[in-house]
């Protein structure tokens, strides 16, 4: 697990053959091989995904710290921005999911 401090870009372990850099396309690239019989299947899952994990920050972000609470905010938006489709129905969690 990276440190508060660090926005990894890329990860040692692969994410799809040949890939490790943390993108959408990286992320369903292999969707077959998870079982995904098409990669809008995968997507749909992706999207629900990422949703979830914005609804759980939500409710463990009062028990954080001020300062972390914003740091884990920030490093939350940037990577649901890296993985979140910009032409479908996910958006980013409204702002008082992410304080700051």
């Amino acid at each position: 697990m990276p440190d508060t401090e660090d926005d990894p870009q890329a990860l040692v372990m692969h994410v799809s053959a040949d890939h490790r850099h943390i993108t959408r396309d990286a992320m369903l690239r292999d969707h077959t091989r998870f079982g995904f019989a098409t990669r809008q299947q995968a997507e749909d899952y992706m999207d629900a995904l990422l949703t979830r994990i914005a609804e759980a920050f939500a409710q463990v972000a009062p028990l954080l710290n001020g300062a972390l609470r914003a740091r884990m905010a920030e490093r939350l938006r940037t990577i649901l921005g890296r993985l979140a489709q910009v032409q479908t129905s996910f958006h980013p969690p409204p702002r008082r999911f992410l304080p700051g």
